[in-house]
């Protein structure tokens, strides 16, 4: 038997807020979202993962990464970059987090890297970087681990039967159209 409801087509970061203020019961949001509220459950192992670069998800460096002190973020996709960020938080390399405009890239702040991400991280460098750290990449040196930039997570409070097994069989179907 199919579950029934409707689909909502976004980012996470979105998705997020809608699953939060109960407007959704299952989306794909970043992983911070889920690591913030004891309230969510991972519904399933499909999600938004690599196991090496992804090309979309940069950190361009005005200086050696090992000298980062600040880092800009893009706004428009603040709870992706805060997680992607986090990421490089928790190894003891970033400390204050700035938000820049999405159209921005490392010329447009003052501090010592940007990370972006989208088509921005794809055709934003600028040859002004002394480094270009692919997130998927590093994370897979680092780690040896897949990087999950997003997951599926329900409120715990829905009946998730049938859910996994819905989206495992839309994972291999054709791309959702844009959002």
């Amino acid at each position: 038997m199919r579950p029934q409801g409707r689909i909502v087509y976004d980012v996470p970061s979105r998705l997020a807020r809608q699953l939060e203020a109960g407007q959704l019961d299952v989306a794909l949001v970043p992983c911070i979202e889920y690591l913030k509220c004891a309230d969510y459950t991972i519904v399933s192992d499909a999600c938004i993962a690599c196991r090496g670069p992804v090309m979309s998800v940069k950190l361009y460096c005005r200086v050696p990464p090992r000298r980062i002190t600040t880092l800009a973020w893009m706004k428009a996709r603040a709870p992706v970059s805060r997680w992607s960020a986090s990421c490089f938080r928790s190894v003891g390399r970033i400390a204050p987090l700035r938000g820049v405009a999405a159209w921005a890239g490392l010329d447009d702040t003052r501090a010592d890297a940007v990370l972006l991400i989208g088509d921005r991280a794809i055709s934003g460098h600028d040859g002004r970087a002394v480094e270009v750290w692919d997130l998927g990449d590093q994370w897979c040196r680092w780690t040896e681990l897949p990087f999950v930039f997003a997951l599926w997570t329900a409120r715990a409070d829905v009946d998730l039967q049938g859910v996994d097994g819905a989206l495992v069989a839309a994972r291999g179907r054709r791309p959702c159209p844009s959002a």
